[in-house]
């Protein structure tokens, strides 16, 4: 596209009477539009901005919905008559669980045995994961952490694992 390229393609299309009002709200025109929108879709470097922009909306729902589903699921468990906290710990057991798993893959190229597994919860990065976990799930007591910790072990399947306290 040039700057100073004539203006010789004339194209006729309609819009709906809230696109309009939005354009004379804005104060743009059509063409102005057109140009941003191609600026936007062909420059590598504004397409991952947008996309990077559609991940960061998308994961804030995500999380939402997620927090929508877990307290539906508290109420579900609730009429069931299943104890809240069992469920509410089991849950954020197999999350923590799912991202140790899931960060040991990473460091270690998307291996992740018993022994890679254990040493990654016995470091730094493991126990700041875990750290987060307690203060994420407002988890204050030390024999709440310590049953916390040996849940996510026996989830993991390392219960032979001793923490650094």
């Amino acid at each position: 596209m040039k700057n100073n390229e004539k203006l010789t393609e004339p194209i006729s299309f309609r819009v709906t009477k809230s696109q309009k009002q939005m354009i004379e709200e804005m104060g743009v025109n059509v063409r102005e539009m057109v140009d941003y929108y191609i600026v936007h879709n062909t420059n590598p470097t504004l397409q991952l901005k947008n996309r990077q922009r559609a991940l960061l909306r998308d994961i804030q729902d995500y999380e939402t919905k997620l927090k929508e589903c877990k307290e539906e699921l508290i109420e579900v468990n609730k009429q069931l008559g299943v104890p809240t906290d069992e469920n509410e710990t089991t849950i954020w057991v197999s999350e923590i669980g799912e991202r140790l798993k899931g960060n040991c893959k990473i460091g270690n190229k998307g291996k992740c045995n018993k022994t890679a597994l254990a040493n990654y919860v016995q470091s730094d990065k493991g126990q700041t994961i875990i750290n987060n976990a307690f203060i994420e799930y407002n988890i204050r007591k030390e024999e709440d952490k310590e049953k916390f910790k040996r849940n996510i072990l026996k989830y993991l399947k390392v219960d032979d694992v001793k923490f650094k306290h």
